[in-house]
């Protein structure tokens, strides 16, 4: 939730479809690689809504580079 509100404040910055994407995938790598202990097991729905999250940032993104 937290990254998407920061998506939302980042209306002035040049880049702010990259760092979306940054941080969604930040996320996704720290459920399977956190600083310590074990990976984290997450429900299939939120799963899902997480990969939903970075494919349609990574669409969004490659949709503003060809424009």
């Amino acid at each position: 939730m937290y990254t998407i509100a920061q998506k939302r404040l980042d209306k002035q910055e040049k880049n702010k479809e990259l760092m979306f994407l940054f941080r969604l995938l930040t996320i996704k790598y720290r459920i399977l690689y956190p600083i310590g202990g074990k990976s984290f097991t997450i429900d299939a729905d939120l799963s899902a809504v997480l990969e939903h999250k970075v494919v349609s940032a990574v669409k969004e993104l490659l949709q503003l580079k060809m424009h």
